[in-house]
């Protein structure tokens, strides 16, 4: 099934994957072999969300759980097995740096956070005049910073939740909003009206408008904060100058719409879940020197049983540098 979702535990240890139709799936992230802690995670029939706590004890996966239709946040642990469910319906789960809160999406409007290891609700926060597309926290924790629909950047208390700032962003909907490790780059996304924009912080002054970028529906940065990856619906991977706003050069391409691209946290590698069932990962070599394709693919032809298979295919990227070429075909079927 496409892929929706793709995140890195902090110890560069595991890869966590999420796809129409299918529980959280946990890889090595050296071998791409599918862990046994797999069979562990919950029944999720689609996973939307997937989202790693700093100290990686803690995962916030966004997804209608079996038996039912409606969506929601629950916390996992590292294994991928349920400890917290239906903590948010909204979506858009944010740790705090410390790992005891996240903050969700309670609905459209209703911002909530939540105590980690009990899913209790702490606080909660209306905003009722725009829809809620993504949220952050602030370094030190007093604060969330909340992507609207209608394209403006609200500041938030996180104790009182007033809105202590805001500014327009884009001219549409936000679709992500995320801080540099430094804490001292803004970066927000728009696909409606296709920008990625660099604010400084938290002086909210532009630095860069990227719109090259079109539809951008995933954004990470490197853990150096020197270089962007976006990704999107026009299948290719872009990396970026995060200072300049510069494109430095066309990672690669696929087959299908790009869904998810985080960096590795030793930013080493960059993953690309994509809609063609795909999960690719590009080893990073100033900026990037041989791409490393792992593919998930599921038999999904009707009427015969299902088999997972790990596919994995080593090649240069021709375009950007002249590597010798090296294959490796290794397959793996889990239990």
């Amino acid at each position: 099934e496409a892929l929706l979702a793709a995140a890195y535990s902090p110890n560069n240890a595991t890869i966590y994957v999420g796809a129409f139709h299918q529980a959280p799936v946990l890889l090595d992230a050296a071998t791409f072999m599918r862990l046994d802690a797999s069979a562990q995670s919950p029944a999720f029939r689609s996973v939307r969300e997937i989202v790693i706590s700093p100290d990686g004890e803690s995962i916030a996966v966004s997804g209608p759980p079996a038996q039912r239709n409606e969506w929601s946040v629950s916390i996992c642990d590292r294994n991928g097995a349920i400890r917290q469910p239906d903590i948010g319906a909204g979506g858009h789960p944010a740790f705090s740096s410390d790992s005891r809160l996240v903050a969700v999406g309670q609905d459209e409007h209703t911002l909530a956070i939540c105590d980690v290891q009990t899913g209790e609700r702490v606080r909660s926060f209306t905003i009722a005049d725009a829809m809620i597309g993504a949220l952050c926290w602030s370094a030190d924790n007093t604060e969330l910073i909340v992507g609207c629909s209608d394209g403006s950047v609200r500041v938030l208390d996180a104790q009182s939740g007033a809105c202590t700032r805001r500014f327009d962003a884009h001219s549409s909907a936000i679709r992500q909003v995320l801080l540099t490790p430094q804490q001292d780059v803004l970066l927000t996304t728009c696909p409606e009206a296709p920008s990625i924009k660099a604010w400084s912080w938290p002086s909210g002054a532009l630095r860069f408008d990227i719109t090259e970028a079109a539809d951008p529906q995933s954004i990470a940065i490197s853990p150096d904060a020197q270089r962007l990856i976006s990704g999107g619906w026009t299948k290719t991977l872009l990396l970026w100058d995060l200072q300049s706003g510069r494109r430095i050069t066309t990672v690669g391409t696929t087959s299908g719409g790009i869904r998810s691209v985080p960096f590795s946290p030793d930013g080493r590698s960059i993953i690309a879940a994509c809609d063609d069932h795909a999960l690719r990962v590009w080893e990073t070599s100033r900026p990037s020197a041989v791409a490393l394709e792992g593919r998930y693919l599921r038999d999904v032809e009707r009427g015969r049983n299902r088999r997972d298979l790990l596919e994995l295919d080593r090649e240069t990227l021709s375009e950007i540098h002249d590597v010798p070429r090296a294959v490796i075909d290794a397959r793996h079927d889990p239990p």
